[in-house]
């Protein structure tokens, strides 16, 4: 997520900056009904998803062969160059990344003449192509070597190992919560990264375990109002107690007990809204608290840190 911080700054979180919890601890505030002016909770059912569908890419790499091939005949002339984008392709001719291809190799990926059809004084030595690879494509640079005679490209082709991707969907699903909260809640994850139907289906069950239930946000207000030091020379303005919500901001999380609403509870501060009074001396800050994930990224051989979907979430 993308924000401006309260100094101006510009602020970008992943799901690192959520789960550790060095920094949780670090910025987690206390708040009771005794801070609150204003205390709303809800019952948010549009966080809800109970049906959850993740695509996976399930991939094969076939053998050493032809990706490539020029079809045309390109004249270079001496002392010239091209450059040409190769763009590969699997044995059906349809786009296709690759894996290792074969820097080009005279006479057997490339040929040249002095004829367009093929006749003449072979040129092959001629002609150098030198090729940078990507996953997709590779770009092959021709030059002609020849410092009176042109020269025709009647062969150009590339060789590798050409993958083939399969795109396959998993789905996960929750009756019960249907049920309940009104039928048919989805939500779709489509990433190239997932490429097992294995993690596809850990990443779906986790997604549904967590978020089948309501997940619900907190709106509560909070009132501080500008006084003077008298230690301070002048009578200057301190501001009462504004030191322990200000800078306050997103995904900062705050601890909220509130025995009245039933509510015992750590929470990220997802929106923050600050406004004045009757005066500039009346402060008020409302925040929108949102469920924090108790969960953490899986650690291998520390109890508790390793049940997909009960403590633990997949990262990718």
């Amino acid at each position: 997520m993308l924000w401006a911080d309260p100094n101006g700054y510009l602020k970008l979180y992943g799901r690192n900056n959520l789960q550790y919890s060095g920094q949780a601890e670090a910025t987690e505030w206390a708040l009771d009904e005794d801070d609150i002016v204003d205390l709303e909770p809800g019952q948010d059912w549009n966080s809800i998803v109970n049906r959850v569908t993740v695509n996976a890419y399930p991939y094969t790499v076939g053998s050493l062969g032809e990706i490539w091939r020029l079809l045309d005949v390109t004249e270079i002339g001496p002392g010239a160059s091209y450059t040409i984008w190769a763009y590969f392709e699997d044995t059906d001719g349809n786009p296709a990344p690759a894996s290792g291809v074969v820097s080009p190799v005279a006479t057997t990926d490339y040929t040249a003449n002095s004829q367009a059809g093929g006749g003449g004084s072979d040129m092959t030595a001629s002609l150098t192509v030198t090729a940078t690879v990507y996953a997709e494509k590779a770009k092959l640079v021709l030059a002609n070597t020849h410092g009176s005679t042109p020269l025709y490209v009647t062969l150009l082709k590339v060789r590798g190992k050409p993958v083939t991707v399969q795109k396959t969907a998993v789905v996960a699903e929750d009756a019960t919560s249907q049920a309940a909260y009104g039928g048919v809640r989805e939500a779709t994850v489509d990433t190239p990264w997932i490429q097992t139907v294995g993690k596809a289906t850990d990443y779906a069950n986790a997604l549904l375990s967590f978020w089948k239930d309501p997940q619900p946000s907190i709106r509560v207000r909070v009132r501080h109002l500008l006084g003077t030091d008298p230690n301070m020379l002048g009578g200057s303005i301190l501001l009462e107690g504004v030191h322990e919500w200000y800078p306050r901001d997103l995904f900062n999380l705050v601890k909220l007990t509130a025995a009245s609403y039933g509510i015992s509870g750590t929470y990220y501060i997802g929106a923050l809204s600050w406004w004045t009074g009757v005066s500039t001396e009346d402060l008020w800050l409302e925040m929108t608290l949102e469920p924090k994930d108790n969960r953490s990224f899986w650690e291998l051989g520390v109890d508790g840190a390793t049940e997909l979907g009960a403590t633990t979430v997949l990262g990718f």
